[in-house]
């Protein structure tokens, strides 16, 4: 299971930064988008806006066209616990 999200910059607020971000829930795919969600546990909390996009089978996907020329790409995921704890091997 992977769930992608990507935070949104708004200029309107802290400090310039000079980058641009896109929500994986703005993207197109075929993921499902989780959220907003406001309870404890849940990977959307620790999302930004507690949105993301679970792509949880293969062939799921997400796409964006980047709207300049960039030189790298920041994609955060999360891998879930096994159903009783004590964590999953993953390659």
């Amino acid at each position: 299971m992977l769930f992608a999200f990507l935070a949104i910059a708004r200029a309107d607020v802290g400090a310039d930064i000079p980058w641009t971000t896109i929500e994986a829930e703005a993207m197109h795919g075929n993921g499902t988008v989780l959220g907003p969600c406001y309870g404890s546990h849940r990977v959307e909390m620790e999302s930004s806006g507690q949105q993301c996009v679970q792509l949880a089978r293969a062939g799921e996907h997400l796409e964006f066209t980047a709207s300049s020329r960039s030189d790298s790409l920041v994609l955060r995921y999360n891998l879930p616990d096994a159903a009783a704890g004590g964590g999953l091997e993953s390659k």
